[in-house]
């Protein structure tokens, strides 16, 4: 993860005297970090508000790092706006990775709370776990399946902890199995989006973020939680071709929520997270529940995690 300093940085951008030396800093740490070049090149110029003629510099300072950190990312087109990483996902994480590899197994023999195997109970444990009885949960058991495909759309139901813990035992015998869906973070009793659906002004405790790579193997995205240095209190296998997990983010406003994920992402960038699972208010698979012939399956729950890596 960055260094103080550089989060200094992103929370409270330097004023223009002191830009250089900051920027200098952010790059060193950045590619020490495995970030990619157009990741760091994007986020310097953002926080330290370099203009488009001042380009030049931030590549300046980016080849002296590379060069600093023998980093094997490569300079990136003359563009001023950053694209993707030069390195596939899947490179990505095999060289974070270093040969490590695990299954969902290891990841769910080292949660901190033991994974019953009734996927009821999955839902039920994971619902007290990680929302106070005051909360209200938003989700949505009966997703419609358009096209062939199932989507989240709609409202919902919203109830407290303990209230929707009933609903979904009292249902759950008759559920469609077609997965269910639940907004990880606590929202207001009543949403202001289309058709009472729910937006990030609508969210009341920015208590998570999701993170989700599906463009990697099973296997290797399993392999990257259990070694992200990231406070991750839940991993749930979606039933399709990824893993969801909930990261810790405990912001005290919409403004400190986004920067700290924003952040994380920028770090993510390279293993082929998807960018679009940053909002506050956003829709995750519910654990417990069957989708088609595969189940969405707890595998890790840690109410209280740690910077550490799940697997050291």
């Amino acid at each position: 993860m960055l260094n103080l300093k550089s989060k200094k940085m992103l929370q409270n951008p330097p004023q223009k005297g002191e830009r250089h030396n900051n920027a200098v800093s952010f790059a060193l740490d950045g590619f020490r970090n495995g970030l990619c070049y157009d990741a760091i090149f994007s986020q310097i110029k953002h926080t330290c508000k370099f203009s488009n003629q001042e380009d030049n510099e931030i590549h300046g300072i980016l080849k002296w790092a590379q060069t600093k950190c023998d980093s094997n990312y490569q300079k990136p087109s003359t563009q001023s706006t950053p694209s993707v990483p030069t390195k596939s996902p899947e490179k990505a994480a095999s060289d974070f990775l270093r040969g490590f590899e695990c299954s969902s197994k290891d990841v769910r023999k080292k949660s901190p709370l033991k994974i019953p195997e009734s996927l009821l109970e999955q839902a039920t444990l994971f619902l007290e776990s990680l929302y106070h009885e005051d909360d209200n949960v938003n989700v949505l058991l009966e997703p419609q399946k358009i096209d062939g495909i199932i989507k989240p759309i709609g409202g919902g139901i919203t109830q407290k902890r303990d209230k929707l813990i009933s609903t979904i035992k009292r249902d759950y015998s008759s559920h469609s199995g077609n997965g269910a869906f639940f907004r990880f973070n606590p929202v207001k009793q009543i949403g202001t989006g289309k058709n009472g659906s729910y937006t990030d002004m609508d969210v009341l405790d920015f208590r998570y973020c999701l993170i989700e790579s599906d463009k990697l193997p099973l296997r290797a995205q399993i392999s990257l939680l259990a070694k992200l240095p990231l406070p991750i209190c839940a991993i749930t296998y979606s039933g399709g071709k990824s893993y969801h997990a909930l990261v810790k983010i405990s912001a005290k406003s919409s403004n400190e929520y986004d920067q700290v994920v924003r952040e994380i992402y920028e770090e993510l960038i390279p293993f082929g997270f998807d960018q679009a699972n940053k909002n506050s208010s956003r829709f995750s698979r519910l654990p417990g529940f069957c989708r088609g012939d595969k189940n969405q399956k707890l595998i890790y729950l840690n109410p209280n995690p740690s910077q550490e890596n799940i697997i050291k």
